[in-house]
């Protein structure tokens, strides 16, 4: 019969070199940390349908993507949320155009 203290969970790995538990906890909560915000590739303003295409999708105002919730529009840049907190996304090459109907 094999008996197990609940403390032989708590040790770490006898074979890893020093440090190597403390540097996995580090790198993974680095890569939480760097979770990349989505990218505005275009903004439209329409009566109807107002929205923005990010990360290569159309998103209506009030709409969703990836967590981040489209909030507001303005002419060169829009606001997100998301938990919370507020991101805003601007145009890397802003052009306006126009359309007439």
């Amino acid at each position: 019969m094999y008996l197990c203290s609940p403390l032989a969970w708590a040790i770490s790995d006898p074979t890893a070199p020093p440090g190597a538990s403390e540097k996995a906890q580090t790198e993974t909560q680095v890569a939480v940390k760097k979770a990349r915000v989505p990218r505005l590739n275009a903004i439209f303003f329409n009566s109807s349908q107002p929205g923005a295409v990010i990360d290569q999708q159309f998103i209506q105002l009030g709409g969703s993507i990836k967590g981040y919730k489209l909030v507001s529009l303005k002419a060169d840049y829009v606001t997100l949320s998301r938990s919370g907190k507020h991101y805003t996304l601007r145009m890397s090459n802003p052009s306006i155009i126009k359309v007439v109907p």
